[in-house]
């Protein structure tokens, strides 16, 4: 069953044609003030239940307004328990309840202490999704770099999930390590998305290159890649005799021949029956 709340809320998005998806508060939070100690320690009145932020998502609407150790005490007027649940429908539900019922680009109202002094502030809902997309893509082909044989995607759930059902015990530490610490271990703000080496097309161009299959790209040719246009714009470009990759967490790096690869490279595709080179898309 669907909630109508959900699909009035999908009615009401793709009445302009696009559909924008749900926001999110762009927060971490934390029940923290069932500590009366906490508590103290945060100067919230004992008459007051909110919710403790601990840490907001680098570039989200609340990074410049919300603080670690901010409590929320009220979302548009609804009251925030010390669980932060508030009371809306009838029911006892998440404050995200809120978040969700509104549209990309509504405003909200925050009610919340610092340090022992009440604030109230205005933010805008947006996607404020994480780098590393923990959300599952519906209709939305996989978008992919692949350059003489060596097959490029961007790390996401999606990507994670075709390692079965088992997904989260068969994936590689690594990768499972990141997918669950991204919010913390990024702190480079150019970063739009992690980029994985996939797959290998085999050849002899790309020889001993499958021991770094699954591991995430750092840099190509001394560039950092920030996101798969990175990896685009690197092999379309660069006149260097190798392409040097390497992989975060690994010493060891990739060396492909550079005239060799860029030689092959149409052949490889049509060898594998890959119909371009690459499908890009812009993440929101």
């Amino acid at each position: 069953m669907i909630p109508t709340t959900v699909i009035d809320h999908f009615l009401k998005d793709i009445d302009d044609g696009v559909y924008d998806n749900f926001g999110s508060m762009g927060a971490m939070l934390f029940p923290g003030l069932h500590s009366d100690s906490y508590r103290d320690y945060l100067k919230v009145p004992e008459n007051e239940d909110g919710i403790v932020v601990i840490g907001t998502l680098m570039h989200s609407s609340v990074e410049s307004i919300l603080q670690p150790g901010d409590v929320m005490t009220q979302i548009d007027n609804h009251n925030i328990d010390n669980d932060g649940m508030i009371q809306i429908y009838g029911l006892r539900l998440s404050l995200s309840e809120v978040i969700e019922s509104k549209q990309i680009g509504d405003t909200l109202e925050l009610i919340f202490f610092r340090e022992g002094e009440l604030k109230k502030t205005t933010a805008t809902i947006a996607l404020n999704r994480t780098v590393f997309e923990k959300a599952r893509q519906y209709d939305r082909p996989p978008p992919y770099v692949c350059f003489a044989g060596l097959v490029f995607v961007p790390a996401t759930r999606n990507f994670l999930e075709s390692w079965g059902p088992r997904w989260p015990q068969e994936i590689p530490f690594y990768l499972r390590y990141l997918f669950s610490h991204s919010v913390k271990l990024n702190t480079d703000r150019k970063r739009k998305e992690y980029v994985v080496l996939s797959e290998v097309m085999s050849d002899e161009v790309n020889a001993y290159a499958y021991e770094f299959k699954s591991q995430v790209v750092e840099s190509i040719n001394g560039v950092n890649i920030h996101g798969l246009q990175d990896i685009y714009n690197v092999f379309k470009q660069s006149e260097d005799s190798f392409y040097t990759i390497r992989f975060m967490g690994n010493n060891r790096i990739l060396r492909i021949n550079a005239e060799g690869a860029r030689h092959i490279h149409q052949s490889i595709l049509e060898k594998y029956d890959i119909p371009a080179e690459a499908r890009l898309e812009t993440k929101p």
